[in-house]
């Protein structure tokens, strides 16, 4: 069968039906990135040569699409193995509970959530000042439009897929490896037309915007139960060793009694345990 770049990528899009997104997405980048450099290489040898020839020659060695399909089928399925949770055994409720200790997910979670106010700021702060210093070259500076509003795409979609790497990582959720795919050999304008015009440009961007007001919800939350959680283990050595007291009302200092020492220890215990439920 004769093929061209694009019958081919939409063969490989159908044959990979149903499959993860990310899975797609990066199978899609990748034999078009193989393709496309393939066919440059094998045309600039021989100036003569068919296009349709040499592609034809390209995909016997790369594969049909539903061979190309089965291979990332199978890259999913190890995937999906290693980011599964492992089976749950038969616990009690108490092993189930305190076994939230041994899970990386919840760590990762809580981890998370600690610099998602930091990475919010910054995809925050990107996406205004960035888009603010666009527009002007626009308005004032239409000469430089390309290159600022080429940069600030590119930078929109490298930062998404840094943001993917660290979902990946932490929360372990197979994200895009690949940037979206995008025509070639497009004069820059219809190019940049068609960034524009994709509505996950604007979905990524729109994540960016979010991604402070979140940030400040999952690090407030989690920095208050973990302060909760360390001021119930602590509190007793506090008081015991450097005689400050529990609570402080102007002149008055509340002193915890010894025998409620082991109830705080405990409480810090299950919050932070809960904490990590919740991280999770």
């Amino acid at each position: 069968m004769s093929y061209t770049i694009d019958n081919y990528l939409d063969e490989l899009k159908q044959a990979l039906k149903g499959s993860d997104k990310a899975i797609i997405q990066d199978a899609l980048a990748d034999s078009q990135e193989h393709l496309s450099t393939a066919l440059e290489d094998a045309l600039a040898g021989e100036q003569d040569q068919d296009e349709a020839l040499a592609l034809s020659r390209i995909i016997a060695q790369y594969g049909t699409p539903e061979e190309t399909a089965a291979a990332y089928r199978e890259i999913e399925m190890r995937t999906a193995t290693s980011y599964a949770a492992k089976p749950a055994r038969s616990k009690s409720a108490m092993a189930s509970f305190f076994g939230i200790y041994s899970d990386p997910r919840a760590w990762g979670g809580m981890l998370y959530m600690l610099i998602s106010l930091l990475l919010g700021v910054v995809y925050f702060d990107w996406a205004i000042v960035a888009l603010s210093i666009t527009l002007v070259f626009i308005i004032i500076l239409a000469i430089f439009f390309r290159s600022v509003a080429t940069f600030y795409l590119l930078s929109i979609e490298g930062l998404a897929l840094m943001e993917g790497r660290i979902v990946e990582a932490l929360l372990h959720v197979r994200m895009p490896r690949r940037p979206l795919l995008h025509p070639k050999d497009l004069p820059w304008k219809e190019r940049l037309k068609h960034q524009i015009s994709d509505q996950l440009t604007w979905k990524k961007l729109l994540y960016m915007l979010l991604s402070m007001p979140l940030g400040v919800i999952y690090f407030s939350a989690i920095i208050t139960m973990l302060s909760l959680s360390f001021a119930g283990f602590f509190a007793p050595v506090l008081q015991e060793v450097w005689g400050d007291p529990i609570l402080r009302f102007g002149s008055l200092d509340y002193f915890m009694p010894n025998a409620a020492y082991p109830v705080s220890i405990l409480a810090g215990m299950l919050l932070l345990t809960l904490t990590l439920h919740f991280s999770k």
